[in-house]
Formats: structure tokens, C-alpha cells, sequence
């Protein structure tokens, strides 16, 4: 009796382990198959040759004597003398890459764990705005390196000619540019603020005041440490939410053509309207 017992047990065991595994094998598949079409989605020809001066850029350097040289205006050395704290370092100024190599591996984590561990599971849609968004901050390191790499300007401590134009700027703005468009699309799609214009325009306000008000942060670190001159940080900051919203829009907008800035112009004039798009 107690054979029988066990060994219906064991059967019992058996089945359901079976059953999980092979609904976990199943939730493998349907992982692969959202992460290939989420690349799928994400890839142009042009990354390629984009990805070369990435790896270039990580190896390859002028000689100052070779590089265009940037020379500080006086009211930016004023400028600099007056905020600047050599010897000090902040918060805003630890290495560019942490947070949003942070949030970029969270994310990615978060998509696939949901995907692997979740009847619901994730789609490729998700992996496909998890993949932008790195590429975003890897187009971004590629041109800030670049410039860096075939100009000279001393930062303001004198400790390399790498001044021109700030990564932590351009890296920081790209990640709040990115991430805002994102959570902006979601609060105009979520049920809880779709229809509801003043928790909608909070939500989005707040957000905006936090990512930007952190990429400003971090550039304003950059000057008071020394490292950068104003100018720096503003190129910087330019590149960044220009990289970043062209990213976004470029995939996620309900136009098909590539690198739309989104900058709308409407005149109306009687009985004629005119829309011009870039």
C-alpha cells in the first residue's frame, strides 16, 4: 500500500515537473524569439559602420599637435573662476556611464525576467526600446569621442586636452531626453491618466523636472569640478537631447521617415493651413 502510495506521488511529482518545464521551455522560446525581433526592429545598415568609429574612438587618439585647438574666451575663464572649486569633487561628476549603464541593465533585466518568469511575459516592443536606448548612449559616446579625439582644449585644471565637449553632459542629457519621451508616451496611454488632464500634466512634469533636472545637475558638477568650461557642458547637453529624442522619434513615431527632429511649425492664414515638419 504504501508502494502504491509512493509511487502515485512520485507520478503526480513527476507531471507537474514536466508540466513547469515544459511551460518554462516555452517561455524560453517565446524570450528568444521577442529578443531577436525587438533587434530585428532596432538594427539599420548604418550602425555598423557607426559601431567602427565607436571601437576606433576607444583605441585611436591624434597627437595634440595634429588636433584642432579651442581656445577659452575670457568671460568663460571668468565665468570659470567664479564657480569653479578645483580639488572638489561631486556627486555629479562620478563616472559618466554608472547611471545609465544602471538603469540600462535594470531595465534589461526587468523585460527579460518578466518575459522568462511571467505568464504574461514582455514583447518585443520592450527589448526593442531596451536596445535604443543603448544605442542612443553608444552614438552618443561615439561622436563625443570623436570631437574629443581630433580637438584640444585644456580642462580647466589643466589635467588633459579632452575639455571639448563634455560626456558626462551629452551621456546624462541623452538618458533624460530618451527616458522622458518614453514616460511621456506612457502617460498618454495609461489608463489612470489617459483621461485625466491634470494628473497627466503633473506626472509629466515632474518627470521632466527630475531627468532634466538631474542631467542639469551633472553638468553644473562638471563646471563646479573643474573639469569643464561652460561651453563644454552646453554642447554637451545640446548633442545629448538631440541624440536622444531623434533615437526615440525615429522608431516610435507615427511618422516612417528617419531622424525626424519632431519640430513642428503651423501657420494659419484664412481658408489655409500650413504645416512645415523637420
Amino acid at each position: 500500500m504504501f508502494r502504491k502510495f509512493l509511487f502515485i506521488h512520485i507520478q503526480i511529482f513527476t507531471v507537474i515537473t514536466l508540466s513547469q518545464s515544459i511551460s518554462f521551455t516555452e517561455k524560453v522560446n517565446r524570450t528568444g524569439e521577442h529578443i531577436l525581433q525587438g533587434l530585428n526592429e532596432s538594427l539599420e545598415w548604418y550602425d555598423a559602420p557607426i559601431m567602427t568609429v565607436f571601437l576606433t574612438t576607444r583605441y585611436l587618439e591624434l597627437s595634440d599637435n595634429n588636433k584642432i585647438k579651442i581656445k577659452t574666451p575670457f568671460f568663460e575663464s571668468s565665468f570659470q573662476s567664479e564657480i569653479g572649486n578645483s580639488g572638489h569633487f561631486t556627486l555629479g561628476s562620478i563616472d559618466k556611464n554608472t547611471l545609465p549603464f544602471a538603469i540600462m541593465f535594470a531595465r534589461g533585466a526587468y523585460v527579460l525576467g518578466k518575459d522568462l518568469f511571467t505568464e504574461q511575459g514582455s514583447t518585443a516592443e520592450a527589448y526593442k526600446h531596451a536596445a535604443l536606448f543603448q544605442k542612443s548612449l553608444i552614438y552618443t559616446y561615439t561622436l563625443t569621442e570623436l570631437v574629443k579625439n581630433i580637438t584640444a582644449r585644456k580642462r580647466p585644471d589643466n589635467s588633459d586636452s579632452k575639455s571639448f565637449f563634455s560626456g558626462h553632459a551629452s551621456t546624462t542629457f541623452t538618458a533624460a531626453s530618451f527616458i522622458y519621451r518614453e514616460v511621456d508616451s506612457y502617460f498618454d496611454e495609461c489608463s489612470l491618466t489617459a483621461n485625466d488632464f491634470t494628473l497627466r500634466t503633473t506626472l509629466k512634469t515632474l518627470s521632466f523636472a527630475t531627468l532634466y533636472g538631474w542631467a542639469g545637475f551633472v553638468g553644473y558638477s562638471r563646471i563646479h569640478d573643474n573639469k569643464h568650461y561652460l561651453s563644454d557642458v552646453l554642447v554637451g547637453a545640446a548633442v545629448g537631447i538631440f541624440m536622444g529624442n531623434m533615437m526615440y522619434r525615429s522608431y516610435f513615431s507615427n511618422d516612417d521617415r528617419k531622424f525626424d527632429l519632431g519640430l513642428n511649425y503651423i501657420h494659419t492664414v484664412p481658408s489655409l493651413t500650413v504645416q512645415y515638419k523637420f
